[in-house]
């Protein structure tokens, strides 16, 4: 699901800086720690086999982007673009749905 609606909130430098090194420590980005703040009420740590595999996937997208500029330069025959189009897609809705999977609370 493509997010294109914004959401405009004012805050000090300091609030600033609080909320973005409490962010990275949980391992977000600052939208994904308010969006998980905000829906959820508290936001969870990444998992940190979400990271290594995350990690994984960024050299294997690298790797697909090359062979994408190499065919977009025609040196592999076109019929290869699709198929590496289709990839990236897939590895991008890997990547989404790994960055979202929390540990669930131990009840």
């Amino acid at each position: 699901m493509k997010r294109n609606i914004r959401v405009f909130v004012r805050l000090t430098q300091e609030e600033k800086d609080a909320i973005l090194k409490r962010a990275k420590e949980h391992a977000y980005t600052m939208s994904s720690f308010f969006r998980e703040g905000a829906v959820l009420g508290k936001v969870q740590p990444v998992l940190s086999i979400n990271l290594q595999q995350w990690a994984r996937l960024a050299g294997l997208m690298a790797n697909v982007n090359q062979l994408t500029r190499h065919c977009n330069a025609g040196h592999i025959p076109a019929d290869v673009a699709p198929m590496l189009e289709d990839v990236r897609k897939q590895v991008n809705a890997i990547r989404e749905d790994l960055a979202t999977k929390r540990e669930q609370p131990n009840n």
